[in-house]
């Protein structure tokens, strides 16, 4: 495991390197022939072909605009950790602990509270009473609240990568079955926002053998949350990012 914790090191110290390095998104094509410099009136980009006006040699810029097309087009910049995830690094172990998002087994608490509304309005219109109403609304939405701090506070996903596994935790597990992938085993980890941007999943590509699947890690009330994990999950387990189709 020595040598994902080494590069975890490397890709930070790459990181700060990286943000003061301009990309190289120019070139400038010189003749293969005797070196002299083109002016852009002398390249045919429809065609790809350039010409010298010093050795008359006409030639193919096709490998160079090629190149240039593949030259990345912005910095990619180290985000710092934002509030609400918690890292800890021991021994071989790299852990990381944040909030739960909603869990299946919590829905039936909003249903619960809109079937007490409904029901409090009946009871109030037929008693011509409020008492009815604020009891069954007022009532229960104090208890969901306390609940809710409880969560908030002592609720969380446990992410453990070890030097085989990477553990899906939830604790409390709220029916949720712990999952275990094998590190050598992910390809890929990205972010992709929901239509509207209020919730960022993040995913990781996993291929054990029977073709790649999408496997979504968690989900997060920022990008930056999302994002952050991603980015040193990828650097613990030397990951190199790139861009996948599925991400944005």
């Amino acid at each position: 495991m020595e040598e994902y914790k080494g590069a975890y090191k490397k890709l930070h110290k790459d990181y700060a390197e990286d943000r003061v390095e301009l990309p190289k998104t120019f070139k400038i094509l010189s003749c293969p022939n005797c070196s002299t410099e083109l002016p852009t009136e002398n390249l045919n980009l429809d065609k790809n072909l350039g010409k010298c006006n010093s050795c008359n040699a006409v030639f193919s810029i096709e490998d160079d605009l090629r190149d240039l097309h593949k030259a990345p087009q912005k910095i990619k910049q180290e985000i710092l950790r934002p509030e609400g995830i918690e890292l800890f690094h021991y021994h071989d172990n790299f852990t990381a602990y944040f909030d739960q998002p909603m869990a299946p087994i919590e829905w039936p608490f909003i249903f619960a509270y809109m079937i007490a509304f409904i029901a409090g309005i009946g009871a109030s219109f037929e008693l011509k009473s409020f008492i009815p109403f604020l009891a069954l609304t007022v009532g229960f939405s104090v208890l969901h609240y306390l609940y809710y701090l409880r969560r908030k506070e002592k609720h969380k996903v446990i992410l453990e990568i070890d030097d085989q596994y990477l553990n899906i935790l939830w604790r409390p597990r709220k029916f949720i079955v712990d999952k275990s992938y094998h590190i050598k085993d992910i390809d890929q980890l990205y972010v992709k926002a929901r239509s509207d941007n209020a919730v960022w999943f993040l995913f990781m590509i996993v291929d054990e053998g029977q073709g790649q699947k999408h496997v979504k890690l968690t989900s997060m009330n920022s990008a930056s949350k999302a994002k952050y994990l991603e980015q040193e999950i990828e650097a613990y387990l030397d990951i190199q990012d790139v861009e996948v189709p599925e991400e944005n």
